[in-house]
């Protein structure tokens, strides 16, 4: 439980001049006037804190969590509360996505006491797998949904950024509008003074527990991995990523940010995430697989596809890594996943690079074969569309896709809901990051559910998949039992 904070001045401390700047009450007469603009966004320098921290201490308060973090980057988003939030469905779900954003962006005016290209309106969230309703366990998740928080930090190396965000109401005045940004901020005032009275006591450490796998499921997995190969044989697709499910139920309950922490620690070349929506369990992960990144008129993704396990010491390391690089069967995989990003990316872009073998990427329990993959393109692209374009790829999905999509639903015995769909952010700036939310699982008070896939080509065996999704489970398992 928290400890709850006693120091009722730190409002004047972080922002001293707040209520007497000139500058901001012109802003709010501004917004209060205007007749376009509903929602004012403030950004402000603060110093640098761990965004994860501030989750932990306002988590209970509100209605929306989002993290996001890759850690050797220094670069980091919590969020929280909603202020807008866009939903959409259907396989055209993208665009209406990008036009309500673009919307909502005609509806918005920026106040910031600091140039930054992260300073200002930011969308936060990803979408599901399949153009389909979540069901089941993901309860609270919508097809594809964006949120405009009321708050969000950014930890941007030694910098540190607080966007708050309000809403203007018809008849509001620019004092009305005052008292809603200086309650925005006092709501958020325990995370720029974090000190013991903060602290998230540390609960008892959960029992050491094995997943409680039925004993059929290894004889199901068979059967779907032999029909994938048959379908294959008969020319149906080439490739066909299919994945498991493993539930676990804990004496205690399981507290999202502990687990998380441990995996950033453990793996900070991966992409931590965290998003939890109203009423809903919360999703985290920590996925080692970029969708695309992009900043202005330049992206980049990548191809990772082909695993292979850590060495126990440098030199077996070296001989996995050699036996990776020389398999046909993980290069053929590879090869799927570049070849169909490429394509995807050649109706976006006239220029395309890319690396002419694949490398290895290697993770604290798993290498990868990787190949990066760069573009340019035009600035006014919408961002969504690249999203669009891109997802999924057939490292989660299939090659060629269309053939291999309906397959996918009958192989499997559950609902992907979010799992291997885009997560990130991005803002009105050009800037923006997504993730393919792999290596990722749901969990609600004392339960949690985990998944993790693998591509099946024609030559994959059964039992060596079987156990590489069990490798791929090693960081979520590890990191809750030891939270």
């Amino acid at each position: 439980m928290f400890k709850k904070a006693e120091d009722k001045s730190t409002l004047n401390k972080v922002f001293p001049d707040l209520l007497k700047n000139n500058a901001i009450s012109r802003f709010l007469e501004k917004l209060a006037d205007s007749q376009a603009k509903s929602i004012g966004v403030f950004s402000f320098p603060i110093k640098a804190i761990d965004p994860l921290a501030c989750i932990e201490v306002l988590g209970k308060k509100d209605s929306y969590q989002f993290y996001w973090e890759k850690p050797h980057t220094e670069f980091a988003i919590a969020a929280g509360n909603i202020v807008e939030i866009i939903s959409a469905d259907n396989v055209d779900r993208f665009s209406k996505l990008q036009k309500a954003i673009t919307r909502l962006k005609r509806e918005t005016l920026e106040f910031s006491r600091i140039d930054h290209n992260y300073s200002g309106i930011h969308f936060l969230g990803g979408s599901s797998f399949f153009e389909d309703q979540p069901s089941g366990s993901w309860k609270g998740f919508s097809q594809a949904s964006f949120v405009l928080p009321e708050w969000m930090v950014i930890k941007d190396g030694h910098l540190g950024i607080l966007t708050v965000t309000i809403k203007a109401q018809k008849n509001d005045s620019a004092a009305d509008l005052k008292e809603k940004l200086v309650q925005t901020i006092e709501h958020v005032s325990p995370i720029l003074n974090l000190n013991s009275k903060n602290v998230l006591e540390t609960p008892n450490i959960n029992e050491k527990t094995n997943p409680d796998i039925p004993s059929e499921s290894f004889s199901e997995w068979t059967n779907s991995v032999n029909e994938a190969k048959e379908l294959i044989r008969q020319n149906e697709f080439e490739k066909i990523v299919l994945a498991r499910k493993i539930s676990l139920e804990l004496k205690s309950s399981i507290i999202p940010t502990f687990v998380l922490n441990r995996l950033r620690q453990q793996y900070p070349n991966c992409y931590s995430f965290l998003i939890k929506f109203p009423d809903s369990s919360t999703f985290i992960g920590c996925s080692p697989e970029r969708l695309v990144s992009f900043h202005n008129k330049y992206l980049r993704t990548d191809a990772l596809a082909g695993s292979i396990k850590r060495g126990t010491s440098a030199t077996q390391d070296v001989v996995f890594e050699e036996q990776l690089l020389n398999s046909k069967k993980d290069n053929n995989e590879h090869q799927f996943v570049t070849k169909a990003i490429v394509e995807r990316l050649k109706k976006i872009s006239d220029n395309i690079e890319r690396g002419e073998k694949p490398t290895i990427k290697k993770l604290s329990n798993v290498q990868h074969l990787y190949t990066p993959i760069r573009a340019w393109i035009d600035e006014q692209t919408d961002r969504l569309d690249i999203i669009d374009a891109l997802h999924p790829t057939p490292a989660v999905g299939g090659y060629p896709w269309k053939k291999a999509k309906d397959y996918i639903k009958s192989l499997e015995n559950f609902d992907r809901g979010w799992y291997a769909g885009p997560i990130g952010w991005l803002n009105m700036k050009g800037s923006g990051e997504f993730a393919v939310s792999i290596r990722s699982g749901l969990i609600n008070k004392n339960k949690a559910e985990f998944f993790a896939g693998c591509g099946i080509v024609k030559n994959s065996e059964p039992e060596s998949e079987w156990e590489e999704t069990n490798l791929k489970f090693l960081p979520m398992l590890s990191a809750l039992t030891d939270a």
